[in-house]
C-alpha cells in the first residue's frame, strides 16, 4: 500500500505563490526528508555550477546568487526535480486542499535565507478520510531546518533516511 503525502511549498511574504504538492508514494518522512534535502542541494549545486563557468573564486559568491534557490519560480522546479514521477501539481495559488487519503503533510517554508520544514499526521484516519482539513493533522514535529529535520528523522523517529540514486532518462 502506498503511503501518500501532500507538500505544500510555502513561500514566506508572499503566500499567493504557496504551491501544493500530491506525492503518490513513499511519503513517510524518511523519504521526504531525503527528498527535500536533495532537491535543496540540487538547486544549490547547480547554482555554483552556473557561477563557476564565469568565475574562477567561489569566495567572491554573494548570497544574491543563490537567490534562486528561494524563489518561487525556481524552488517548486527543484523539489519536483528530486522526484518527477513521483508528484502531482494540486494548486498554485496558495490555498491547502487536502486529500484524505494521505497520511503525512509537509509544510516547507522558504525565505530569503532557508529551506524549514514542519510534518503533520492526521489524527483520526477515519474522521480525515472524511473530513480532511489542517484542523484534523497534529504536528509531528517542530518547524526546522531540513538538517535537523534528518536529525530528527534519525534520532526521533529510529528510521533511516532514505536515499535512492537519482534516475537518469534514457
Amino acid at each position: 500500500m502506498s503511503t501518500r503525502c501532500q507538500v505544500q511549498i510555502k513561500f514566506e511574504g508572499n503566500h499567493e505563490n504557496d504551491v501544493t504538492l500530491y506525492h503518490h508514494w513513499d511519503g513517510y518522512p524518511e523519504n521526504m526528508i531525503s527528498l527535500l534535502i536533495r532537491a535543496y542541494g540540487m538547486g544549490k549545486a547547480g547554482i555554483i555550477r552556473d557561477y563557476l563557468i564565469y568565475n574562477d573564486d567561489l569566495s567572491k559568491m554573494g548570497k544574491h546568487y543563490l537567490s534562486s534557490l528561494y524563489s518561487p519560480a525556481k524552488a517548486v522546479n527543484y523539489v519536483v526535480a528530486a522526484d518527477p514521477g513521483g508528484y502531482e501539481i494540486e494548486s498554485m495559488n496558495g490555498s491547502l486542499k487536502l486529500h484524505g487519503d494521505i497520511e503525512f503533510l509537509y509544510l516547507l517554508w522558504i525565505s530569503d535565507e532557508s529551506w524549514r520544514i514542519q510534518c503533520f499526521s492526521p489524527r483520526n484516519n477515519q474522521l480525515f478520510w472524511e473530513y480532511a482539513s489542517i484542523e484534523q493533522m497534529q504536528a509531528e514535529s517542530i518547524m526546522m531546518s531540513l538538517m535537523d529535520a534528518a536529525y530528527w528523522v534519525v534520532r526521533e523517529r529510529k528510521q533511516k533516511l532514505l536515499v535512492s540514486p537519482i534516475k537518469k532518462a534514457k
